[in-house]
């Protein structure tokens, strides 16, 4: 199978891409993949950590408020179409697997125009703008939320997959990831991080947090995203701050499968790649939706984790931290509490998932 990956912008857009690359390269060794890289994108240095190949495709996401770069990016997506055409032409794909974010629209529209067959990976229970704009004329979109069919037309063939996640969250458990990190039976491990880019409101709750509760048996790891974290920690050296013995702030988490396994408890942002991730390792889970997503997604997103009793959601608005102070205080006090919910969040990931989405890709062929 001969496949060409449209991802882009975060990790949330790239990590579902490696991971079904990952998921076909198991089942069919001698397959073949490649991926749109954006100049200066994230993709770029994933797909390339992940051992897979990138192509330069130059285009750039709109800006959210009215603004006049939004007519270079509107060329650029323009010409980005036509480039794209001749990246399809030279790699001849099977199928064209976009997962949403800007890379994806011009990619897949150039291969339904060429009669590429072409499959979209909706993550978030709100569609994004792309996924909106081009389901109509893809083959196959695949969900990580049952219930965001409902937001495609009638005719849109969608299939519940659940997120394609990186092989590496499925070979490790707690025990080995608490032995390789050296951390006790005894001692309760928190984890927090704002995404890719990291987040600022969350970097200010958690690292308060983690200030404030100085007991041995807790240790903390914050990654604040790699743009924040000169200025993190500047602001801690002119306050006096210091981390509890045993805790660590860090820029960005390489290891996330280790970190996120050997977890007692993860406070995080509320996009889907994530919530698979909670789910298939089965991780009690704070949520702190980011206010500004698209269509407000990921305040939807975290209320499923939250129906199904998988995760407590906290606002990052007036109050916020108090909030994040009890839930965190309860949970850590309650180790019977959380293994409940540990059970609740592994509901959300179909425990299938990889077969799901390698037979939704062979259908097409």
């Amino acid at each position: 199978m001969r496949i060409f990956f449209a991802a882009g912008g975060t990790a949330g857009h790239i990590n579902p891409a490696i991971a079904t690359a990952q998921i076909v390269k198991e089942a069919e060794p001698d397959s073949a993949f490649l991926f749109a890289a954006a100049p200066g994108g994230l993709e770029k240095r994933l797909v390339g950590d992940a051992g897979f190949d990138t192509v330069p495709l130059k285009v750039h996401g709109l800006k959210r408020s009215l603004s006049p770069k939004n007519i270079a990016v509107l060329w650029d997506a323009a010409l980005a179409t036509h480039r794209a055409k001749k990246l399809l032409a030279d790699f001849k794909p099977d199928v064209v697997f976009g997962t949403g974010g800007y890379l994806s629209y011009p990619v897949l529209r150039a291969a339904q125009r060429m009669g590429i067959p072409t499959v979209l990976h909706e993550s978030n229970a709100i569609p994004g703008l792309s996924a909106k704009l081009l389901a109509r004329r893809t083959d196959l979109v695949l969900l990580t939320f049952p219930d965001a069919a409902k937001q495609f037309p009638s005719l849109v063939h969608c299939v519940h997959t659940g997120t394609p996640l990186r092989v590496s969250f499925s070979e490790i458990n707690r025990v080995q990831a608490r032995k390789e990190l050296g951390i006790a039976p005894q001692e309760q491990f928190i984890v927090s991080f704002g995404g890719s880019l990291g987040a600022d409101a969350l970097n200010r709750m958690c690292l308060q947090l983690m200030c404030a509760n100085q007991m041995e048996s807790v240790r903390y790891l914050h990654a604040t995203g790699r743009r924040n974290y000169d200025r993190v920690m500047q602001e801690f050296a002119a306050r006096s701050l210091r981390p509890p013995v045993g805790s660590r702030i860090v820029p960005y988490i390489e290891d996330m499968p280790i970190i996120m396994a050997a977890a007692d408890l993860i406070i995080c942002r509320a996009g889907a790649s994530t919530l698979s991730e909670l789910s298939l390792l089965g991780r009690a889970s704070v949520l702190i939706p980011y206010p500004n997503a698209a269509s407000d997604h990921q305040r939807l997103n975290a209320r499923n984790m939250s129906e199904l009793g998988g995760a407590k959601i906290v606002e990052e608005g007036d109050g916020g931290y108090e909030h994040l102070k009890k839930e965190v205080s309860d949970l850590i006090s309650d180790p019977a509490g959380r293994r409940k919910m540990e059970l609740c969040a592994k509901r959300l990931q179909p425990a299938d998932s990889a077969s799901r989405i390698l037979n939704a890709l062979k259908s097409l062929l």
